[in-house]
């Protein structure tokens, strides 16, 4: 049966779910969102991946409407570049368990990074670790209010992400932000489970 795909219109949404929920995908979408377009070997170096496999992922998120390739400088290696519509955003459906798989990805992406920073601080420039801040806390907080602040902090970032490229500061960096809120469930067996993995 043929295809009712509009040319140009994105493939299912099941496919581009199933495709960004590798961890070296998210990083990928990430890294190029952020940075603009980047052939395999210049991702490679960010997403700790080798360009070979960078490659083979990229081309799987092509396949899905995520990125595309755009003319490169020296007609050889061509660089990708983030597919960014509107519609490319992620659903917020937590009984689907493909979305749940693209959030822990996108959330251990984060972590790694953060992790990466702290066991390499001890080397960096002074300027470079005193760009860094953390804040790890418990709240309480109504569902309502969470989402209050949960607005208000995307108010504040939207300038520094929506930032034109030509009007960054010169010694602007990029920087890997996170924000969380999630209810302090009772661990119960879990713990002890846990307990027993590290003997």
């Amino acid at each position: 049966m043929a295809s009712t795909q509009k040319k140009g219109a994105l493939p299912p949404e099941s496919l581009r779910l199933r495709a960004v929920s590798h961890p070296t995908r998210v990083a990928l979408l990430q890294h190029l969102a952020s940075a603009g377009p980047s052939t395999a070997t210049e991702c490679a170096n960010f997403v700790g991946a080798s360009p070979s496999a960078c490659s083979w992922h990229l081309r799987a998120l092509a396949k899905a409407g995520w990125v595309e390739t755009v003319p490169g400088p020296n007609g050889r290696e061509r660089p990708w570049k983030y597919v960014a519509e509107t519609e490319n955003s992620l659903p917020r459906d937590p009984t689907n368990p493909i979305v749940t798989a693209v959030e822990s990805s996108l959330l251990r992406h984060y972590r790694t990074m953060e992790d990466l920073f702290l066991r390499n601080r001890s080397s960096l420039a002074t300027d470079i670790v005193d760009a860094a801040e953390f804040f790890h806390g418990l709240l309480w907080a109504s569902p309502q209010e969470l989402k209050t602040v949960h607005q208000q902090i995307q108010d504040i970032l939207r300038p520094y992400w929506e930032r034109d490229p030509n009007n960054r500061p010169s010694d602007a960096l990029r920087i890997v932000a996170s924000w969380s809120a999630v209810p302090w469930l009772p661990m119960g067996d879990n713990t002890a489970e846990s307990e027993r993995d590290n003997d």
